[in-house]
């Protein structure tokens, strides 16, 4: 493992246990037990370590989702796999990680605010194909389904709802709501076979 993956895995740690502002560059070459010099020869600020942290996490999340549609057979199967193996990360992570990010740091909100719109466009893409293997209905337009998930999780990252309930029960309650009322009969007893399987 190169320098740069070692910071990067590290500052995921500190991130997601304390939240990002309160992580100094102090403290990443600490963690890693390098000096700080050393690590602003890999890096010029810390918002360059949270850009490539969320590029590094998005690959892994990429690939994953490319093993699952490997051995699924349908797409809302590989929807309800991924997302778990996400609520199963998301449960390690301080509820600071996501006030910080869109507070403090403007290059990484404008970053990932371009990537869900590209992931719009793939998630219609996805959902079609849904509808081919008849799980996803017909009437559905499938360009606002992609907007209003990704608003809603906007939104949740701002909401002070996530101080009432856990982050990852609220998001997973979004998800099922969103994934039944898309659904026929046959996607909705994939849903629930999902559901009793892994609840």
């Amino acid at each position: 493992m190169d320098l740069k993956e070692r910071i990067i895995q590290t500052a995921l740690l500190l991130f997601g246990k304390y939240g990002v502002k309160s992580i100094t560059m102090d403290e990443i070459a600490s963690g890693l037990g390098v000096s700080k010099r050393t690590l602003y020869e890999t890096f010029k600020d810390k918002e360059s370590i949270i850009m490539e942290c969320y590029l590094y996490k998005k690959k892994i999340r990429n690939d994953y989702a490319l093993e699952v549609m490997k051995e699924s057979d349908t797409v809302l199967d590989v929807i309800l796999k991924v997302q778990k193996k996400q609520f199963e990360e998301l449960l390690h992570v301080n509820q600071r990680f996501f006030d910080d990010l869109f507070k403090y740091y403007p290059r990484v909100e404008k970053m990932i605010k371009e990537d869900q719109a590209e992931h719009q466009k793939e998630a219609r893409d996805f959902f079609e194909k849904g509808v081919s293997q008849g799980i996803f209905r017909k009437d559905i337009d499938f360009d606002i389904i992609s907007m209003l998930i990704t608003e809603q999780i906007n939104w949740l990252m701002h909401s002070k709802l996530k101080e009432q309930f856990p982050f990852v029960k609220v998001f997973r309650t979004i998800l099922y709501t969103y994934m039944r009322g898309i659904s026929t009969p046959k996607g909705q007893e994939i849903l629930d076979k999902f559901i009793q399987t892994n609840e």
